[in-house]
């Protein structure tokens, strides 16, 4: 006797942004209208901010609290943005 097939419902898992993308909509959130206006805020050029938040380099470790204060983001949040780590579950911090 054949079973009842269940009904299997797959949600679509989206993925955190990060980079670019997630650097645009921190920037509406926080109500800037450019680069520009995030770079100077952040005091850095805004082809450096580019490079960036495209993944073509990773900031300095001078730039982190700048990034994060003009972002309103926590560092941990950040360096996953950037995909320096994988998750916030990779930092650890002493205590």
């Amino acid at each position: 006797m054949p079973t009842k097939a269940a009904k299997v419902t797959v949600k679509r898992q989206t993925q955190p942004l990060t980079g670019m993308d997630w650097l645009k909509q921190r920037m509406k959130i926080l109500g800037y209208h450019s680069l520009e206006e995030v770079s100077k805020d952040i005091g850095i050029n805004r082809g450096n901010l580019h490079r960036i938040f495209t993944l073509e380099t990773i900031p300095g470790v001078e730039q982190l609290p700048a990034l994060c204060r003009v972002l309103m983001a926590p560092l941990a949040e950040l360096l996953v943005v950037l995909e320096v780590v994988k998750s916030t579950d990779e930092i650890f911090f002493d205590q």
